[in-house]
């Protein structure tokens, strides 16, 4: 067994030397547009205290950033609009105009990419902050996390319960799994033409490479059989129980107490290449049992992430149960409270909104250089 240890990480900002940023001129910028502004325009065009709440502090108020006079005085330039207005409005061939013109001047030229596709920029120089990425092939990507709200705050004031751990792992997961054989067939071909149509460019945005509902149902049905481990599953036949509305609040709360009330919580990938159950999961203080399906994790260049969540690739979710079991029973009574209040501790000063943006200039710095940092 073993004791487990915060990270200095996890206590320390990762700034380097001081960062200046310029934004791409009125070219790339549609005001009427709004919609797809990337966080930093939010907080340059919205003054209102509401608004200021929901996207964060002024750029000035961040670590390591200013915003220079202009943009040749600046070390990053930052595209105002997100990558998807850039590509659902036909105007790539600007992005690329200006990451030419601004590696000419030896600056880092920055896009922002929302929702749940992968960018897949068909050219060079461009650095893509994403939640989708591929970590084999999306080179240069820079894996953000999935923003959500305090929800320890706002369901349990705060107060984080760290539990006790017993002999049997307990495992939780709340959410949609396959309806059947008959519809996990019809997913997988829809699946398969949308696939087909991306490839001849009849589709913009590229589809997800594995049907993530049989994907899931996999998962959760192998630990399901397991003597190892001890299961906590609410499955639902429909994305949010079919409510198409919106988020109802008996859902959710039975979701966010479903992850209080285990020990661990299973993380696949959605649509897109990434889980926002995890950072969920993370947010309680609680254990991910996280699905590698070529991840990229925000700051993995200096986060060991398979010290906080229980990592399963592809290739062993058939031992899946296994690798949970061995990662529990490696722990200490108090090593397995110490990953809990790690793992929220991790999500509070990282991979909220705020502390994200409050790491941005250490996106900038060399690896080498991270290391020395946070060491």
């Amino acid at each position: 067994m073993h004791t487990f240890q915060t990270e200095s990480l996890a206590q320390q900002p990762i700034v380097g030397s001081r960062v200046s940023v310029s934004f791409v001129d009125n070219l790339l910028f549609a005001t009427e547009e709004r919609w797809y502004l990337n966080d930093f325009f939010r907080w340059l065009e919205y003054d209102k205290p509401v608004e200021r709440r929901r996207f964060g502090r002024s750029i000035e108020q961040l670590p390591g950033l200013s915003e220079a006079k202009g943009p040749n005085e600046a070390d990053v330039w930052i595209l105002p609009m997100t990558w998807n207005f850039y590509l659902e409005h036909r105007k790539v061939g600007l992005v690329h105009e200006a990451v030419k013109e601004g590696l000419n001047k030896g600056k880092k030229v920055v896009a922002f990419s929302t929702g749940d596709f992968t960018a897949n920029v068909p050219f060079s120089g461009l650095t893509i902050f994403e939640a989708s990425v591929y970590r084999s092939r999306n080179i240069g990507a820079q894996a953000m996390p999935v923003f959500i709200e305090d929800y320890l705050e706002k369901y349990f004031d705060g107060k984080l319960v760290l539990r006790e751990k017993q002999s049997k792992p307990v495992v939780g997961f709340c959410g949609q799994a396959s309806s059947g054989r008959l519809s996990e067939v019809a997913r997988s071909a829809r699946l398969g033409f949308q696939r087909t149509a991306w490839k001849l460019g009849a589709r913009k945005w590229e589809p997800a490479t594995v049907e993530h509902t049989a994907l899931r149902s996999r998962v959760l049905e192998k630990l399901a059989r397991s003597p190892l481990v001890q299961t906590n599953f609410i499955l639902r036949k429909k994305y949010k129980g079919g409510d198409t509305i919106g988020d109802s609040s008996d859902l959710k709360t039975e979701f966010v107490r479903n992850i209080v009330e285990s020990d661990y919580t299973v993380c696949v990938r959605g649509t897109g290449n990434f889980s926002t159950r995890f950072y969920e999961t993370l947010c309680l203080g609680r254990i991910p049992v996280f699905v590698d399906t070529d991840c990229r994790l925000p700051f993995d260049e200096v986060i060991d992430w398979k010290r906080y969540c229980v990592w399963v690739t592809e290739s062993e979710i058939d031992s899946i149960a296994e690798k949970v079991a061995d990662f529990h029973n490696s722990l200490t009574d108090n090593g397995f409270k110490h990953v809990q209040a790690a793992c929220r501790k991790l999500w509070f000063g990282h991979l909220q909104r705020d502390a994200y943006y409050g790491h941005f200039s250490g996106s900038f710095v060399s690896k080498e250089k991270l290391e020395a940092i946070v060491s």
